[in-house]
């Protein structure tokens, strides 16, 4: 299948998206997303949940390894890279396609520490009596999308709230501190959010607090405090991410290119820059 072939069809799948579902809040089907988009890198608009029931699925999650079995749920958060690899004959699993907005505004919803928790480790198990109660929310969802019934919508809105509940019932969620609804969780998801659009304009964290109006001292104190990383941290992996990606999906880049469209003039600073966050050169990456 060429490159093109490939586009194509993952756009016809996002179009398809749009339609499905209850006013395009969310969708469910059985399979993967393999089985609709060709192997190799993208990534969607959407908050994709995925529930798996047999065999075993490989790829990768922002460049990093991941492995899905039964009772697993991987939970892929709008806009990051991944890769399906490869798939066993007898993998099976239900996937919830889902408006992220509409996803964190339920009572139940995601929260900002649940989605750094997700960006980390998308992966996690479930005891069999959990993953239980998961196929019964997603059995209920799938029968509001063809439903007649006025309420529909409402009813969904109930389930997706269970199945929230039950998946932050995990002892690793249930330690989560919720800042979400405070002033410092709703900054740094701003300031997040601005990286993740902004991170090959600038690298400097007083760029980023100008525009939410706070100092650099304040901003790195709340981003340390709410995410457990820091500024500089989070800034320092999207471009590295964005730089790893082009230079490995790219090849049509040269490294000076590359360099250019990362923000960086110089395509000696950008080497330098890139050796010091990775251990090795962008040409050394890019043949590894």
């Amino acid at each position: 299948m060429s490159e093109e072939t490939g586009r194509q069809r993952l756009r016809a799948f996002l179009e398809e998206l749009k339609r499905w579902g209850l006013s395009g809040k969310f969708s469910i089907f059985d399979g993967f997303l393999g089985t609709v988009v060709p192997k190799g890198e993208f990534s969607t608009p959407y908050l994709v949940v995925s529930l798996c029931h047999e065999g075993e699925l490989r790829g990768r999650y922002d460049l990093k390894p991941y492995v899905l079995r039964r009772r697993d749920i991987h939970v892929f958060l709008p806009h990051h890279r991944f890769t399906i690899e490869a798939q066993s004959d007898d993998f099976r699993a239900t996937i919830l396609v889902l408006d992220y907005g509409f996803a964190v505004r339920q009572r139940r919803g995601l929260s900002l520490e649940a989605s750094l928790r997700f960006s980390a480790n998308p992966v996690f198990s479930f005891p069999e009596v959990e993953y239980a109660a998961l196929c019964h929310c997603f059995d209920f969802l799938r029968f509001t999308t063809v439903s007649h019934l006025d309420d529909r919508e409402e009813m969904a809105v109930r389930v997706l709230n269970a199945m929230f509940e039950v998946m932050m019932s995990t002892d690793e969620m249930r330690q989560m501190p919720h800042l979400r609804a405070s002033h410092k969780g709703e900054l740094c998801e701003q300031f997040l959010k601005l990286v993740k659009q902004f991170h090959c304009q600038s690298r400097k964290l007083g760029w980023y607090a100008d525009r939410l109006c706070v100092s650099t001292k304040y901003l790195a104190e709340v981003v340390k405090a709410v995410s457990g990383r820091s500024a500089v941290e989070w800034i320092n992996d999207a471009v590295v991410l964005e730089a790893k990606t082009l230079l490995r999906s790219r090849a049509d880049l040269t490294v000076q290119e590359v360099a250019r469209k990362m923000g960086f003039d110089d395509q000696t600073v950008f080497t330098k820059y890139f050796k010091k966050q990775t251990g090795l050169a962008p040409t050394a990456f890019r043949r590894a």
